[in-house]
């Protein structure tokens, strides 16, 4: 009888033992896969706030475009509305455009009836 107590005894503390470091084995995987858990949860809050400044940027950048391209109050005033006008203008700057042409030719046609071959 005391060989058996012996024995189960024994084979009770080598079961605790086991238990025991099957505890610890799991206790050091669990401590693993939480320090794992925390780097990919810091590179993941890090990686949302680059996102969050990009998008902040880029609403800052919305915003400056829309600004840009309404005109301001002078810009509107200095603008030909009416149509009529400024098809008045556009001819008017066309026969500049022809008066500066015909200038031209008549100034290069001067020069060449001046040109002697003494010059």
């Amino acid at each position: 009888m005391k060989h058996m107590y012996k024995l189960w005894r024994a084979s009770t503390q080598i079961l605790n033992s086991n238990d025991v470091t099957g505890l610890r084995e799991s206790e050091e995987k669990l401590k693993q896969q939480q320090q794992e858990s925390a780097r990919r949860e810091n590179i993941l809050v890090m990686r949302l706030a680059t996102k969050e400044q990009e998008m902040q940027e880029c609403t800052t950048q919305i915003r400056y475009l829309k600004q840009v391209q309404q005109p301001s109050v002078a810009q509107l005033r200095s603008t030909m509305v009416d149509p009529a006008i400024n098809l008045f203008f556009l001819k008017m700057k066309g026969e500049l455009e022809q008066t500066k042409d015909k200038l031209e030719q008549d100034q290069n046609e001067l020069s060449a009836w001046n040109f002697t071959p003494d010059k």
